[in-house]
């Protein structure tokens, strides 16, 4: 009795102990595969994102993008001389828009709450690109610097303009000392729905 009593608590123990390991080693196999699936999906994100940026460089190098901007924001010195309406305000890319074809530029911006001159809701400027710089990123998480100087088909003004573009896309625009920084993102022109308003100077001449 004894000796069956002693067998059947070995018994027991062996099962237990068995139990355990078998538990710790079901634990130590998730957790490898957790460490394998996000090393995955790390390793896909990195190839998507440098895809992107391949993208992003072809397009900006072959001077045929568009900045889509939606949002604009006054700094403090504008908030401070009370143009409180635009000091955080979210805006249309469809009709917001730097658009680069080589050399030619359109910039356009609208609001549905404005009666514009370019029958969209705002103001529309044709032009021609002159010193044109490009400073592309020193690395993948740096940003792309450009800046140009916009000359209008139909008059003598210019306007400088200055966009920075990070890695993920995202654009940051000035127009010259406006105070306004404008914000949107890279986009494809070909892959893009947009509406373009009239210069109405280009009636004139």
């Amino acid at each position: 009795m004894k000796k069956s009593f002693i067998s059947t608590v070995l018994l027991l123990l062996l099962v237990l102990v068995s139990s355990g390991l078998s538990a710790q080693a079901e634990k130590n196999q998730t957790k490898s595969q957790r460490k394998l699936e996000k090393e995955r999906l790390k390793h896909e994100q990195a190839t998507k994102d440098s895809m992107q940026q391949l993208v992003y460089t072809q397009l900006l190098t072959s001077k045929y993008y568009m900045i889509g901007i939606n949002h604009v924001m006054a700094d403090a010195y504008q908030a401070s001389a009370g143009r409180q309406g635009v000091e955080n305000t979210t805006l249309s890319s469809m009709t917001n828009f730097i658009y680069v074809i080589g050399d030619s530029v359109i910039l356009q911006v609208a609001s549905p709450a404005y009666v514009g001159s370019n029958g969209v809701g705002g103001f529309t400027m044709k032009g021609i690109i002159q010193d044109y710089r490009f400073k592309p990123p020193k690395s993948s998480d740096k940003p792309t610097y450009i800046s140009f100087k916009v000359k209008s088909h139909y008059g003598v003004e210019t306007l400088m303009v200055n966009i920075t573009i990070f890695s993920e896309g995202r654009a940051e625009v000035s127009f010259g000392s406006s105070g306004y920084n404008l914000q949107g993102n890279l986009l494809d022109p070909d892959d893009t729905k947009f509406i373009i308003g009239s210069d109405l100077r280009e009636h004139k001449h």
